[in-house]
This record gives C-alpha cells, sequence and structure tokens, in this order.
C-alpha cells in the first residue's frame, strides 16, 4: 500500500506524516527488510528492578510498586535520588553488541531518555543525567553511556536507533510544580500557558 505521498513503506496510521527529506527517506527504506531488532530500555529503573518509570505516574495501577511509601511524593523524591545510586560498572556495550550481532539481530533501539527525563548521555538541558557529580557512573572511563552503546553496536555493523521520550516528568515545563501530576500528560492547561 501507498500513502497519498508515494512513499512505500506499509502503515495503517491515520495521519501520519512521511517526512520529506530524500536522505531520511533512505534511511528509513534500508530498515523495511531487518525484521528482527533488540529494544534496550535501562535507567534508574534498571537499579530498583521495576518496570521504565511508569512507578511516576500518579494512577492507582497494580504495576505501580509504591509499597511502603505513604504517599506519593515520598516515592517521587526516593526515585529520582537513585541518580546516588546509578553505577552499572558492570556494564559492558562491546560484550552485549557482539552478543546481539550473534543472536541474528539486525538493529538496535537504545533508550536515552524515558519518561522519567533521566538522561545517558550528556546534556547541558538538565544535571538529571548519567554525567552528573551526584551520579556515581560519571566517573568512569566511558561516562556517556549512550554514545559507548552506539558505538559498540556500529563497530559490530549493527544499525542502530535511539529511543528518546519527549514526555519528561522531571522536567518543571511537563509536570509543573505549581500543580501536582494528575496523569501521565502534562499537569496544566497548555493552551491557557503557553510560555511553558
Amino acid at each position: 500500500m501507498k500513502n497519498q505521498n508515494q512513499f512505500p513503506i506499509n502503515t495503517d496510521e491515520e495521519g501520519y506524516v512521511f517526512p520529506e527529506d530524500p536522505l531520511v527517506k533512505k534511511n528509513l527504506l534500508s530498515w523495511q527488510n531487518d525484521k528482527f531488532g533488540i529494544l534496550i530500555h535501562m535507567g534508574l529503573y534498571s537499579t530498583l528492578g521495576i518496570c521504565e518509570s511508569w512507578g511516576l505516574c500518579p494512577e492507582d495501577e497494580e504495576w505501580i510498586p509504591r509499597e511502603g511509601f505513604s504517599n506519593y511524593y515520598d516515592y517521587y523524591n526516593y526515585y529520582n535520588n537513585t541518580i546516588n545510586l546509578f553505577n552499572p560498572i558492570k556494564f559492558d556495550s562491546e560484550k552485549l553488541a557482539k552478543i546481539i550481532k550473534k543472536s541474528g539481530a539486525k538493529y538496535v533501539i537504545f533508550s536515552s531518555k524515558h519518561h522519567d527525563g533521566f538522561c545517558l548521555f550528556n546534556s547541558k538541558y538538565t544535571d538529571f543525567k548519567i554525567t552528573a557529580n551526584n551520579c556515581p557512573y560519571h566517573s568512569s572511563k566511558k561516562p556517556d553511556l549512550l554514545k559507548d552503546v552506539l558505538d559498540a553496536c556500529r563497530n559490530e555493523g549493527l544499525k542502530v536507533g535511539i529511543y528518546f521520550s519527549k514526555p519528561d516528568w522531571h522536567s518543571d515545563y511537563f509536570w509543573w510544580k505549581y500543580f501536582p501530576p494528575k496523569d501521565r500528560n502534562p499537569n496544566y492547561n497548555i493552551t491557557k500557558h503557553k510560555e511553558r
């Protein structure tokens, strides 16, 4: 099936806007036959052994592990302070890339930032990152974990992609501290507060 732009990718997604840039189109097309790949989520939630940052949702769901906390804010602060413990010193990007290649996978998608806002790369826009002074891993030989993983995978001939969550529950521009979070969306009226 071809869409209105004659871009030969099958999709049932209504309203999907296909890219105009010919290099982007070529790149997207090159992924179409790569049926087996690996998606790796890693972040503060890895230290806690829980589902990817969903514990920060203010909803009452059974898969949100807040046992032992008297209120949401105690859990939220506990979760964010896990940055002081995050230190994956036994993580070996090169070994991981070799295993993935040997599995027959053609690509790797690696999380750079999940909804909790913790960055596995060096960012000038936040201190909630793996290279921050309060994150023990910042003093490792390769503190930019995302770059290390991407380099190792590329060296094995694997295609790479980056998972980057636009919702950022650590940012005051998404969950404004003026209001409590209600759900997974911005906690303020974005049409009233366009400056945010």
